[in-house]
């Protein structure tokens, strides 16, 4: 990430809820593009930043292929540490923090299944590259669903490649149809 360009949310850097160290969420001040993955990892826990692992080595170079540097994204996850399971409380958090960084971009990735069940209530297989519409972001224009990148240190990059692509695609169109309107104006 660019420092002059990037910015952390305002989170604290303890939960409050549970106090375990949070993973803050990162990117750039005026992105109109922001990644939502699940939940940090070793390396995003040490350095305190989400992507910075061997996850984030996939990310960042799936991205590049089409032309999407990491530095120019809003980055979080649903969860600032590790999942606690059956704590509401603790999701809610956690899910309104994430809101409240991404509420401004105009495309999301949503990226895993946890996050496409909390965002979007329906599996992540059923929708994933597909443009969805999401109640907690009515000002996305394009909300594209994807595999969590971390299951490519496993598997192939088919379905999550294919995700990426139509979210390229789609912003691309979107950011065009935008520039043309402008010009009418």
């Amino acid at each position: 990430m660019k420092p002059s360009s990037s910015i952390k949310e305002s989170v604290a850097l303890i939960c409050p809820r549970c106090g375990e160290r949070l993973v803050s969420p990162s990117g750039s001040v005026k992105a109109e593009i922001g990644l939502l993955g699940e939940f940090p990892g070793i390396d995003e826990k040490k350095a305190g930043h989400p992507f910075v692992g061997p996850t984030g080595r996939i990310l960042r170079t799936e991205l590049a292929r089409f032309g999407i540097p990491l530095w120019e994204c809003k980055v979080t996850n649903l969860w600032g540490h590790d999942p606690i399971e059956k704590n509401e409380t603790e999701f809610d958090f956690h899910f309104g923090n994430a809101v409240k960084f991404l509420k401004t971009c105009k495309y999301l990735l949503l990226m895993g299944s946890e996050v496409s069940h909390a965002f979007l209530d329906q599996n992540v297989t059923d929708v994933t590259g597909l443009n969805v519409k999401c109640t907690f972001f009515p000002n996305a224009v394009i909300i594209v669903p994807s595999p969590n990148p971390a299951i490519l240190m496993h598997s192939t990059l088919g379905e999550f490649r294919f995700a990426l692509q139509r979210f390229s695609e789609l912003t691309t169109k979107e950011k065009e149809r935008g520039r043309k309107d402008h010009k009418k104006k």
